[in-house]
């Protein structure tokens, strides 16, 4: 018997505190109820260039892409010195 017979999963006990998702050009975070602590919002082409930056003040924030290409974008989101990026993929 392998000492890793009994590991069936990893139990991640931190929640997923952000939720990013796009609809159509827009990007939408949405922080559920967690503080937000000197949080930004960044937008990346897969290219890894800047294409959108906010801060964020509340907790949804849409940021408006309509004058970028359809396609991927990393979404990345930090608070309170954590960071979470999400791919999303903008089509008008």
């Amino acid at each position: 018997m392998s000492p890793f017979d009994f590991l069936n999963s990893i139990n991640d006990t931190k929640k997923n505190e952000v939720s990013v998702y796009a609809a159509g050009k827009n990007v939408t975070v949405n922080f559920n109820n967690e503080k937000i602590d000197n949080a930004r919002l960044m937008v990346y082409n897969l290219l890894g260039q800047p294409v959108y930056a906010s801060s964020i003040t509340s907790q949804t924030e849409v940021a408006s892409l309509d004058e970028m290409p359809n396609g991927y974008y990393l979404v990345s989101v930090k608070n309170a010195g954590a960071v979470s990026t999400k791919r999303v993929f903008l089509s008008k």
